[in-house]
């Protein structure tokens, strides 16, 4: 099967194929990932439930596309495809869900570390290069190995399977109800539309805090 290198228009039934592929590789990604956690191999672990996180952003993208088509609206299809490739884009989206959906009383989560009374939210770039440790031997400044196993802790592995769980369970339902509900494409944009109205105020705060991707 020949990759897609650019991408182009799709139909809805070929967005909706797309999209329940990539939360079905999500899930296996998360069970591996689990799997390997419980074998005591917290590098692949991390690294594994981090690509899970990836592939929710991707998610979200595809959905956007999906509601855009059936409401025959435009879609920017080049952009899609970049984002989809992302992997700075993806890691924003999921450092959006974390800081919205930790528990109040987490210490630590994949993108926050709470230092006294301050929170320290991670960059997305760091995340993807922590992903990378966890399946590479790199090599420190001083001349010796960097391995895998040394540089991901078993707490690491732990918060990234629990934000891949907790973006698995916010986007699947999110895709069912939005098939639900493009099956009356009208009322689905009256209803999107004041959604948004509701959330500017939030979104400008959420931007300021997080600062630029």
């Amino acid at each position: 099967m020949v990759r897609m290198r650019r991408m182009h228009p799709l139909t809805l039934p070929q967005l909706y194929d797309v999209h329940d592929a990539i939360l079905g590789n999500a899930r296996s990604l998360i069970a591996d990932a689990e799997l390997l956690e419980s074998k005591g191999r917290f590098a692949r672990a991390f690294s594994l439930a981090v690509l899970a996180c990836e592939e929710l952003a991707k998610s979200m993208f595809v959905n956007q596309a999906c509601v855009a088509v059936a409401l025959g609206r435009d879609v920017d299809w080049t952009t899609l495809g970049l984002w989809l490739r992302q992997h700075g884009r993806k890691l924003a989206v999921m450092r959006l869900l974390d800081v919205l959906s930790s528990p109040d009383d987490a210490r630590s989560t994949l993108f926050l570390e709470k230092v006294e009374s301050e929170t320290l939210i991670a960059h997305p770039s760091e995340i993807n290069i922590a992903k990378q440790d966890g399946f590479y031997v790199d090599i420190s400044d001083d001349g010796t190995a960097i391995v895998p196993a040394e540089v991901v802790a078993d707490g690491d592995a732990r918060a990234a399977i629990e934000l891949a769980g907790r973006g698995l369970a916010l986007f699947e339902e999110a895709t069912h109800e939005t098939r639900h509900l493009l099956r009356k494409p009208q009322h689905y944009a009256e209803r999107v539309e004041r959604i948004r109205v509701s959330l500017r105020p939030i979104i400008g705060q959420l931007k300021t805090m997080l600062g630029d991707n």
